[in-house]
């Protein structure tokens, strides 16, 4: 078994553990302590500060934080689309139907860069799932245009940043 790295980030392929998540969880702890006593919180201390001067009060800061949150959000958009989807998609087809199957290898897909990821099941939504859920980069896949067409696989298709293809069977017509 390989050691966590040094830099405490966890291994890619591993789930993260306390050791390897000890910064995101002691910077959860020190907003939670910040935000839960009113002598530490940093809003109401500026607020308290500036009352005076400025006349900025708390809902001042809470409308702008939505304001900025809102504007954040719009602009992360299809980021925040993808990491949902896959969360449920993970949560739902990971652990219900393909609860048994074993990811081999993922520590040999590289981080970053291009890199093509070929599926050997004939059922390309199955592989695209399987893909989509493990991966621990976000990937895109290629489509069928005629499966980009269809409402609801279409609309996950762009959240995921798909390709449409246009195959020649798919533009065939009968003959006559």
């Amino acid at each position: 078994m390989q050691q966590p790295a040094d830099d405490g980030d966890a291994q890619q392929g591993e789930l993260p553990t306390v050791r390897t998540a000890a910064r995101e969880l002691g910077l959860l702890i020190v907003v939670v302590l910040l935000l839960s006593c009113d002598e530490l919180n940093p809003v109401k201390v500026l607020c308290s500060y500036t009352s005076g001067v400025i006349g900025v009060s708390e809902v001042h800061f809470s409308v702008s934080a939505a304001i900025l949150l809102a504007a954040l959000g719009v602009n992360q958009r299809d980021h925040i689309l993808y990491t949902c989807a896959r969360t449920f998609f993970r949560c739902t087809f990971n652990n219900i139907f393909f609860s048994s199957v074993e990811i081999v290898g993922l520590e040999n897909l590289p981080k970053e860069g291009p890199v093509i990821i070929t599926g050997n099941h004939n059922n390309q939504f199955v592989d695209g799932l399987m893909l989509l859920t493990n991966c621990p980069r976000e990937i895109s896949f290629m489509i069928a245009q005629k499966s980009w067409d269809r409402p609801l696989v279409g609309f996950l298709a762009r959240a995921f940043h798909c390709i449409p293809v246009a195959r020649p069977q798919d533009m065939a017509c009968k003959g006559q």
